[in-house]
């Protein structure tokens, strides 16, 4: 049966389901890492549409590699194949503070109408650069406020974060350079990416 209320997702309520078409019975979830196919538009809850491109075509990612936002990904997991749903996402589950011009104003709710058209198993998630431990940990909802990669380790407090990283000889701090994006920190150090 369709739900005639939203769903929360999560635990703070930024992601709520609302189900508009009933998921076929017996289907099954997408699992961790799973690549997904899904037909979908993006819009505001006053009903503009900012992404419209995905309504016929299809749009194929994989689940848990940072390809989409949160929010996105979140309600991709919680469906199957045939079913449609709509996604109200807060700021936070979306692109938070990020602005693109007049389309995307800052610490935008966004509203996505999905449709899961098939998954299947993907490669592995897992990669030298990422702490699968520590982004499963953010995935379910728990809080994280550290980890570590074979580069790198952080650790998270309050509002600020602190990276640490093996100098090669012959390095000093000035030889040090970040780029701060939205949703991406970029570390170098001599001339070798972190």
């Amino acid at each position: 049966a369709v739900m005639a209320e939203p769903e929360r997702l999560v635990d703070d309520g930024g992601v709520l389901k609302r189900q508009l078409c009933a998921a076929p019975t017996g289907g099954r979830t997408p699992e961790f890492g799973a690549v997904v196919k899904i037909l979908y538009t993006c819009g505001f809850e006053n009903g503009t549409l900012i992404d419209a491109k995905h309504r016929a075509e299809p749009f194929q990612f994989q689940l848990n590699a940072g390809i989409v936002v949160d929010g996105l990904e979140r309600g991709v997991e919680s469906m199957v194949e045939g079913e449609r749903a709509q996604f109200t996402c807060s700021p936070e589950w979306a692109y938070g503070a990020v602005e693109a011009g007049d389309l995307l104003p800052a610490e935008s709710t966004l509203v996505y109408e999905v449709e899961l058209l098939e998954w299947r198993d993907g490669p592995p998630v897992e990669q030298s650069a990422m702490d699968l431990r520590a982004y499963r940990a953010h995935m379910e909802g728990r809080p994280v406020a550290e980890g570590r990669t074979e580069a790198y380790g952080w650790v998270e407090s309050g509002e600020e974060l602190s990276l640490t990283f093996r100098l090669e000889e012959g390095l000093r701090s000035r030889d040090i350079g970040c780029d701060f994006q939205p949703r991406a920190l970029r570390v170098q150090a001599g001339g070798a990416v972190l």
